[in-house]
C-alpha cells in the first residue's frame, strides 16, 4: 500500500459530490449509488459505509482514492428498514496500519430512491 509519511486523520476528508445543492446519492433495489471526493490532503485507502435506519448496517469499501479523485460508487447494503442517514468514513494507511477516521466522514440524510440507474 501506498503511505505518506506523517499522515493523520486531520488530513482525511470526503465528501459527497452535490449538483444544484443536492447530494448525488441514491439507493435502489438495497444499493447505494453515490458520487464521492477525496478532499482531503492525504490518499485514502478506502472507507467505511454505516447505514442507519432500524437497524445498523456497515461495509467496508477497499478503493484507494488519490487527493482530489472523484468517483461513483455503489455498495450493497441489507435490509434495514428506511434509511434514515448514511455515515461515509474514510480509511489511511499509517505507518503500515489502516486507521479509520470517524471525524472526517460525512453523513447524509434524506436519501431518495434512483430514478435512473
Amino acid at each position: 500500500t501506498v503511505e505518506e509519511k506523517g499522515a493523520s486523520c486531520i488530513q482525511a476528508s470526503l465528501n459527497v459530490i452535490k449538483i444544484a445543492e443536492k447530494p448525488k446519492i441514491c439507493f435502489k433495489d438495497n444499493i447505494l449509488y453515490f458520487t464521492i471526493e477525496n478532499n482531503g490532503q492525504i490518499k485514502i485507502t478506502g472507507f467505511k459505509v454505516s447505514f442507519i435506519g432500524d437497524s445498523i448496517y456497515q461495509k467496508d469499501v477497499v478503493k484507494g482514492m488519490i487527493v482530489g479523485e472523484i468517483i461513483d460508487a455503489k455498495v450493497d447494503f441489507s435490509d434495514i428498514g428506511k434509511i434514515q442517514k448514511i455515515k461515509v468514513i474514510p480509511k489511511i494507511t499509517v505507518e503500515g496500519k489502516e486507521k479509520i477516521c470517524p471525524n472526517s466522514g460525512v453523513e447524509i440524510e434524506n436519501i431518495g430512491e434512483c430514478q435512473n440507474v
